[in-house]
Formats: C-alpha cells, structure tokens, sequence
C-alpha cells in the first residue's frame, strides 16, 4: 500500500511564490500568521512546515507530532527554535543565498540613504522648514546666501555642521555574513569614506582574522557603524550599553539587519543621554513595531 502524500503547510505564503514540489503531497498556504496562538491548528498535522518570519517554537512543536521538517525562506533562522527541532529529531534548512543581487544593491544604498538622512538632519530640516517659525518661513523667499547661512545656524544649534564622507568612518558589522555588507563598504569606498571591517564580537585580539579590526577597536575609531548580520543567539544584542559606551559622540548607528542585534533600552538610553549622535533603523525585535 502506498504511503500518503506528505502534508506540506507553509505560514506566510505573502512573501514570495510557493515553491514547486516533484513528490506526492498536498499543500496549505496560509499569506499571513499574525496570530501566533493559531499555529499549531495550522501545522498540527503537518510533516513539512514553511516559514519566513513566523515562529516555530518549543510549544507548538509539541503539538505537532507528525512534524519532520522545517524549511526556513529566509537568510536567518532565528525565528526557529533549533535545540526543541534537534530533541524531537526534526531537520531545518534556511536559505543562505536568499537575497538577490538586486535585493543587496537595494539594502545596501538603503543602510546609505539612511546615513544621508541621519548626518545631514533631513527630517529635522524639513521639519525646521514646515513649521512656520523659522526666518525663512515667516520672511518669505530669501538668496541662496542667506539660506545657506540660516542652514549652518540650524546645524550648529544642532551640534555643529555635519561631516563629509571623507571626514567618516564606517565600521560595517557584518561584511561578512551577508552580502549587503560587502555593498556597503563598497559604497563607502566609494564615496570617500575609510572602511573597516569589524571582527567578530567576543573575539580576541590574537585571534582577528586578516582585514578585519578588533570589535572594541572598530566601535571606538568609527564614526558611522552600520550592520549587516543575521540575528542568532550570538549576534543579539551586539550593541548595547557597553557599546554604545565606545562609540564617539557624534557616532551614527545604523541597523538594516535584524531587530534584537542593537538593545533597543540601550539605544533610547544612548540617544536621549546623547552619548551617540543619531540612529536609524527599519527593524524591530517585534514586528510589525507598535507605537510604543
């Protein structure tokens, strides 16, 4: 008697099309899971489960018991928990190469697009500029030259007028996990800043490989620190308070990787004490972020 076909769930189909299977089985693709309590209904008679970002926990492997395999759509596999898979015997796989080279262009001048806003204060500018109490607003249109004075003004209210590329150093954290990294020191090259690439954290200074620099030395001698890494047990929380106790005054801190790598306590403390002079970040330890 042939066996059944394998049941194949996946939990957040919206992020790319479904795959293309050469064996008997049959499959459920739900686009979104915001409900994590609906989980284990979804996959508790599942052998293969998909996911990107939803997560597979202790819990609703537990309810699961058919369950065999974990495919993760994704570069990082943080959102799995790895030791419950490995004690019940179930195998997980990610996608390494997940992102494109298009998608690598785009992260990459996106992490510089967010350095642009940051050292040049475009949304303080704008902001200056909208809300009708500033010279130019109340006195109508003024000479470029006199713009131009009031723009140096605001930057020297704001802790003096911002540095140039290559008056910068970016440190990238990351440059090699993921390509982006590699991108956006490219990019800094070529924009004329200096570029390092920072050791892991944790690792001595015996044991730093060629053509990186020692983590604490890279924090302490940057000027804009941009990261690239995949989130894991070993890569959350790289910046937190000792951190952000290194990076200069007028330091930027950049996160295009995975919310939970930067302490998000930590990084609201830096900014209000101003011991950093700016951050910028499109993800969050949970997501979609609230308000709060």
């Amino acid at each position: 008697m042939a066996a059944p076909p394998i049941k194949i769930v996946r939990l957040d189909g919206i992020h790319s099309e479904p795959p293309v299977f050469s064996i008997p089985h049959t499959y459920v693709e739900y686009p979104t899971t915001p409900d994590v309590s609906t989980i284990p209904g979804r996959i508790g008679d599942a052998d293969v489960v998909l996911t990107t970002r939803v997560p597979i926990t202790a819990s609703t492997l537990d309810a699961c018991p058919n369950l065999k395999f974990v495919a993760v759509f994704a570069i990082g596999y943080d959102m799995v928990d790895l030791i419950a898979c490995k004690e019940r015997g179930i195998k997980v796989a990610n996608v390494p190469a997940a992102s494109s080279s298009t998608l690598d262009e785009a992260v990459a001048e996106h992490a510089i697009s967010f350095y642009f806003a940051l050292r040049r204060n475009l949304v303080g500018m704008h902001a200056k500029m909208v809300d009708g109490k500033e010279e130019w607003k109340s006195k109508g249109s003024l000479t470029s030259l006199k713009i131009l004075s009031l723009l140096g003004v605001c930057f020297l209210k704001w802790g003096g007028l911002p540095r140039t590329c290559r008056e910068e150093t970016l440190c990238i954290l990351g440059g090699g996990e993921l390509v982006p990294g590699a991108r956006v020191a490219n990019l800094g090259r070529t924009l004329g800043m200096k570029v390092l690439i920072a050791e892991r954290k944790g690792v001595p200074a015996t044991s730093v490989r060629p053509g990186r620099i020692e983590f604490t030395i890279a924090l302490q001698t940057s000027t804009v620190i941009i990261l690239t890494m995949p989130l894991s047990p070993s890569t959350a929380n790289t910046i937190s308070q000792p951190e952000f106790r290194l990076i200069q005054p007028d330091g930027l801190v950049i996160n295009v990787s995975r919310g939970g790598i930067v302490n998000e306590e930590a990084l609201v403390d830096a900014l209000r004490e101003r011991k950093i002079a700016g951050a910028s970040t499109d993800v969050y330890p949970e997501e979609p972020a609230g308000r709060e």
